[in-house]
């Protein structure tokens, strides 16, 4: 079709249709993750009843707010969690993040990061080194933090997992690849590490940062072994 708006040679032309041809079949896998989280969102849609009524205006107070609660339960429903938090008052991922953490954490806890070192924003939310100091960090609230670094091949090391989350109250697992070089981590990797985790400490709250990662496979992180996501 494009040889009818440019006048481009025959290689050109040959190269183009050779990449496309190896490139089918992942466009072709990638097409099939969309078609069908795209009707999981329709069928959310109505087995939640919505209505033309619910994309009003609201005054953002959630007093007898419907649409709010809708729209939470269309989320829940996508992401196939109990209950869903989406409000405007959260401002970034990072904002996010630090809400749950210091939901989930209290004075002598432990925060352990099982996928290695977390997003750089994070690190004056947690307190690691200088980050964030006299501005009231995890750790300056008496949250302790560990971490288990990434092997040399950007996996996760599971026997240092296994061992650390015995002491741990959140295992915080980050799907994305942030600033590193290694890839996201999919649904049977974070399993493998909540399962491990849990197995060591079924007392720890497998929390993930689902950043990035949502609607890439056809199921998030709540349905393998993740408590809460973000």
């Amino acid at each position: 079709m494009i040889e009818q708006f440019y006048d481009l040679r025959p290689e050109v032309l040959a190269l183009d249709r050779k990449a496309l041809s190896l490139c089918r079949e992942q466009f072709a896998h990638v097409e099939e993750i969309r078609d069908y989280n795209q009707l999981k969102m329709l069928r959310a849609f109505t087995d939640s009843g919505v209505e033309a009524r619910h994309f009003w205006g609201s005054s953002g107070y959630g007093v007898w707010d419907d649409s709010r609660n809708k729209l939470e339960e269309v989320f829940a429903r996508c992401m196939g969690a109990e209950a869903a938090l989406v409000r405007p008052q959260f401002m970034s991922g990072t904002h996010t993040l630090t809400v749950a953490l210091f939901g989930l954490l209290r004075t002598g806890d432990t925060l352990l990061a099982a996928t290695g070192r977390p997003y750089d924003t994070l690190e004056g939310v947690i307190g690691i080194g200088e980050a964030g100091k006299g501005c009231g960090t995890l750790r300056e609230y008496g949250v302790r933090y560990d971490e288990c670094p990434l092997l040399p091949d950007f996996t996760p090391d599971y026997d240092l997992i296994a061992e650390k989350a015995k002491t741990a109250t959140v295992v915080h697992i980050q799907r994305s690849r942030g600033y590193t070089q290694r890839n996201a981590f999919d649904l049977d990797t974070i399993r493998k590490v909540a399962d491990i985790a849990r197995k060591a400490n079924p007392n720890a709250v497998i929390f993930v940062d689902n950043c990035y990662g949502e609607f890439t496979q056809t199921a998030e992180p709540v349905a393998f072994g993740a408590d809460i996501m973000a």
